[in-house]
């Protein structure tokens, strides 16, 4: 699964990840700077659901900037 979000996901740009805690859970902030420009923007957060070890959910948060505020993360990288 890995392999093929990177491919995917690296398409788009490069990536800056931030951990962050949601509801007790895991869970990072991605930032993306696509090709051309210099500045990593916030794109998407994603949390994990995690129980008894196992991941049981991810839900994403993509592209809703005022999000990102919120958790009191940076506005670009």
């Amino acid at each position: 699964m890995g392999d093929a979000l990177r491919g995917g996901m690296n398409s788009l740009g490069q990536w800056r990840l931030l951990q962050i805690m949601a509801n007790g859970q895991l869970g990072a902030a991605g930032y993306l700077c696509r090709p051309g420009e210099t500045t990593f923007v916030p794109f998407g957060l994603v949390v994990l659901r995690i129980e008894d070890g196992h991941l049981i959910d991810i839900a994403a948060f993509q592209e809703q900037p005022s999000i990102f505020a919120t958790f009191g993360l940076p506005a670009s990288l």
